[in-house]
């Protein structure tokens, strides 16, 4: 048993260092390029942003634009989730869509319960909440046809 320890510690540790920094750029399962188009239909913020960079780094000003453009308010303890981002990444450069419009972002745990009191589509246990959904529409891509896409990734709603 030791010696097959040490075998697979020698093992791994004569792994090309390229191999490791490979690893540690892809962070999820499905993520796109590391930059993303994005805007708010509202207040027209957003535009092109590169929020994760070579080597699998996360800019701090990056994220703060991407909560910026999903109506994240300033100073929030919440933000969007880098995950998500990753997947709506995922599918613009699947699509080769177009700037990705986001028509409902983030939303606090008040104005999600008082859409709710308004009889509004918004579950108590939000998404939005979370920073992990917006409802967005695709330039150049057709809603049922993005919505049928990911259905199929069996990961997201």
């Amino acid at each position: 048993m030791f010696r097959k320890r040490n075998l697979l510690v020698a093992l791994l540790l004569l792994l090309p260092s390229t191999l490791w920094s490979q690893s540690l750029e892809k962070r999820f399962f499905l993520e796109g390029d590391g930059q993303v188009r994005v805007e708010n239909s509202k207040s027209g913020a957003g535009g092109e942003i590169r929020y994760r960079l070579k080597g699998g780094t996360y800019p701090a000003t990056a994220a703060r634009e991407i909560d910026r453009t999903f109506g994240v308010p300033a100073g929030s303890i919440e933000g969007m989730s880098m995950r998500f981002i990753a997947l709506l990444d995922y599918l613009q450069d699947h699509f080769q869509g177009g700037p990705i419009k986001i028509v409902s972002g983030y939303r606090s745990p008040n104005y999600n319960d008082g859409l709710r009191k308004k009889g509004r589509l918004a579950a108590k246990t939000s998404m939005h909440i979370e920073g992990m959904a917006s409802d967005i529409e695709m330039g150049g891509v057709d809603s049922k046809t993005l919505w049928e896409f990911v259905r199929t990734l069996d990961c997201c709603g």
